[in-house]
């Protein structure tokens, strides 16, 4: 995932991410450093860049795991977890409108 940020951020043009993530398993603790350690470090492009975040995950289950993760990371972005691909892109489509105006 910070590979495919990082690529995004070095494109140097806003953007909304959507995260599928429908067959990830959730990540250890380490994982979870590791993901808020590096957006430390990415801080001031992900602010200047990134419009918002939508995750989309396959159960109740999982979206407790990514509210966990959020929690953690605490990105500065609006964030939305959604269980249904349909809602999770409308979204993510709207959060990237709303960013260019």
């Amino acid at each position: 995932m910070a590979i495919v940020l990082r690529r995004a951020l070095d494109q140097d043009a806003p953007f909304t991410i959507l995260w599928d993530l429908r067959r990830l398993v959730p990540p250890s603790l380490s994982a979870l450093n590791y993901g808020t350690k590096w957006q430390e470090e990415n801080k001031h492009d992900i602010e200047r860049l990134g419009g918002s975040i939508a995750v989309l995950v396959s159960s109740p289950v999982t979206r407790v795991c990514a509210n966990l993760c959020v929690r953690v990371c605490n990105p500065p972005q609006p964030v939305f977890i959604a269980t249904e691909e349909e809602a999770a892109t409308a979204w993510a489509r709207d959060q990237f409108e709303r960013g260019r105006r």
